[in-house]
């Protein structure tokens, strides 16, 4: 499904201008406008350019072409159809766009509190339960979503991003081709390497997180997406994953093994909640870098699947 911000436009420019800029048609053009009228010959521009058979009625430099849009951005920025930069929101992967998921949803970017965490992580661990509909759960808290048109999209879930609390630097191991999609977490100087646990045709890293790593964990779901691909072998996509009421159950176990899991190393007696429950957002920050390997170990290593039975 094409993205519903999508528009198109009549535009015209010149060919023998330095600068190309573009001019959007409208019903109510001037016929006095110099290019389409034979005051065309007295333009610099086309003079410094000698045509051998100009027109009489029109500048020969005068271009028209149809191009797509987005309503929804601050500035109209013209594609031309041909451009592989606008195939993105002709699909259903329009739904990772900046633009479309802020009206999408009507919040907006996130606020800052006075210590400049996100006003997004206030209760992360009750949004841990809040799954989309249309996403897999894998063992190890990477997430799987799919397109009609069969392009997939892989991040972390909500509980990763709530146990991290924010992500120094981003990395991407893996190039394009069949592999199984990774990326490199690193928090405090501690490299955390994410494996999603079945190969896929990846065809795009989504690079620009690099430059605001804080979408990684308050956006886990839309901006926040890491790797998208295609298929890559037979076997059912979402073999071995969640998804629905069966993921939120899971995750229910996975926040009540964090809690017991925390509650065990005596440094982090203080890092609970008051009624002793669930553990504080960003609880990794808090962890020396032996337990933070201890704490990844046992529930976002590539072989977190061996510890749950699905």
């Amino acid at each position: 499904m094409r993205c519903p911000l999508l528009r198109e436009a009549q535009v015209k420019f010149c060919r023998a201008s330095a600068y190309t800029k573009l001019i959007v048609r409208t019903t109510d053009t001037s016929n006095n406008e110099r290019c389409s009228t034979e005051a065309w010959s007295r333009c610099p521009a086309a003079k410094q350019h000698k045509e051998e058979h100009p027109s009489v009625a029109r500048c020969p430099f005068l271009q028209e072409s149809l191009v797509q849009y987005c309503s929804g951005a601050p500035i109209s920025k013209y594609v031309p159809y041909s451009d592989a930069k606008i195939a993105r929101c002709t699909d259903d992967r329009h739904k990772y766009c900046d633009v479309f998921a802020e009206l999408a949803s009507g919040e907006g970017s996130p606020k800052r509190t006075p210590s400049g965490e996100s006003d997004r992580h206030v209760d992360i661990f009750h949004k841990a339960l809040e799954i989309p509909d249309d996403v897999w759960l894998s063992p190890n808290h990477l997430w799987l979503s799919a397109s009609a048109d069969g392009y997939w999209h892989i991040g972390i879930d909500a509980f990763l991003a709530g146990v991290l609390g924010r992500v120094d630097r981003l990395g991407f191991p893996t190039s394009r081709g069949v592999q199984h999609p990774a990326a490199v977490l690193t928090i405090r100087d501690i490299d955390l390497h994410l494996v999603f646990p079945s190969p896929l045709q990846i065809t795009e890293s989504n690079s620009h997180l690099r430059a605001s790593t804080d979408r990684i964990t308050e956006e886990p779901y839309v901006g926040g997406w890491l790797l998208e691909g295609k298929w890559a072998t037979t076997d059912s996509p979402t073999a071995g994953l969640r998804t629905g009421e069966s993921a939120r159950t899971w995750m229910i176990h996975e926040i009540k093994r964090l809690t017991e899991f925390v509650q065990h190393k005596n440094a982090l007696s203080t890092q609970r909640l008051n009624d002793g429950g669930i553990v504080a957002v960003g609880v990794a920050q808090h962890l020396d870098r032996q337990d933070v390997l201890g704490l990844y170990n046992e529930f976002f290593c590539p072989h977190a699947s061996w510890r749950i039975p699905l």
